[in-house]
């Protein structure tokens, strides 16, 4: 089994996990749009008034704080 294969049969479990919950019906544009919002503010925070030289110079701790941002949203 490849990466993709692994990856198409997460999708089709996500996918059986919502349909069951019928979720669907939360899922419109204004709904998505929102979600998406508020989980890219998460990530924003980390760099908020932050110089680009601030902001490629984190500490490893603020740095592991934007990774694991980033590892639970990717799905």
């Amino acid at each position: 089994m490849t990466g993709a294969d692994d990856l198409q049969v997460l999708k089709k479990k996500l996918r059986r996990f919502a349909l069951e919950r019928d979720w669907d019906r939360f899922h419109s544009p204004k709904n998505l749009s929102m979600v998406l919002v508020a989980e890219v503010a998460e990530l924003v925070e980390h760099f908020q008034w932050l110089t680009e030289e601030q902001s490629a110079q984190l500490s490893s701790e603020k740095l592991a704080e934007v990774e694991q941002v980033h590892r639970i949203h990717r799905l």
